[in-house]
């Protein structure tokens, strides 16, 4: 099965091919907001392991949470793909990559930066998740103790942010733990279609928020005061 997974959830694109053959490519490279077109990195991608786009059995794309613009264009990107060529699409969520990655036995508060103080976290500890939720500053690092590490997309700015507060610093992973490993959202959306093909091939997929964007609470804010005036 030759699988290509895409990652828009932050602003590090990432690209990753599984292809038979033990043929691999994975590529970060960082977007301004994703403005630059996603199919001609693709495209060059599928070049790298010389695979034509038409060879492509399994679409994964990253679900969030993450960037509320990032997910949507990579989702309906690939949406968009999926449903011209009756591919399957299957989504992995940040949370389920990263976890993926850590060791077995190992402690870990996995970050998403949402907006300002407010994180979306999951800690692991001995191969069990507690979350994922949305945590202010204070309370996310309420959940880290000296066995636990932070590691996932929002882990330096978390760290950032705890500079300019009294007491010790969480430890922060290893670079390889910052971000999902595409190979591994590659494998993780192969397992999970295979022990469900139909929904993927449905294609009924949604980003995984976990909030409402600031512009859904500016409107709702806005919808608000109209009533009450």
């Amino acid at each position: 099965m030759n699988i290509l997974s895409v990652d828009t959830s932050t602003k590090n694109l990432g690209i990753g091919i599984l292809a038979s053959g033990d043929r691999l490519f994975a590529h970060r490279s960082e977007e301004e907001g994703h403005s630059s077109p996603l199919f001609p990195k693709i495209e060059k991608a599928l070049g790298e392991v010389s695979l034509r786009a038409d060879e492509i059995d399994l679409l994964a794309v990253v679900s969030g949470p993450g960037s509320f613009t990032g997910l949507r264009i990579g989702m309906a990107g690939l949406f968009g793909w999926a449903a011209a060529r009756e591919l399957p699409l299957q989504p992995v969520s940040v949370f389920e990559a990263i976890e993926a990655q850590l060791e077995v036995h190992s402690t870990a508060l996995i970050v998403v930066h949402s907006r300002g103080t407010e994180f979306y976290t999951m800690l692991v500890r001995g191969g069990k998740a507690v979350g994922p939720k949305v945590c202010g500053l204070r309370e996310a690092l309420k959940l880290v103790d000296r066995e636990c590490e932070v590691c996932g997309p929002g882990a330096t700015e978390l760290l950032r942010q705890a500079e300019e507060m009294d007491g010790d610093l969480p430890r922060l992973s290893a670079d390889y733990l910052l971000s999902c490993d595409m190979i591994m959202v590659c494998r993780l959306a192969e397992s999970k279609y295979r022990s469900d093909p139909a929904a993927a091939d449905r294609l009924e997929i949604e980003p995984f928020y976990m909030t409402l964007s600031q512009a859904q609470i500016n409107f709702e804010r806005s919808a608000g005061k109209a009533d009450h005036q």
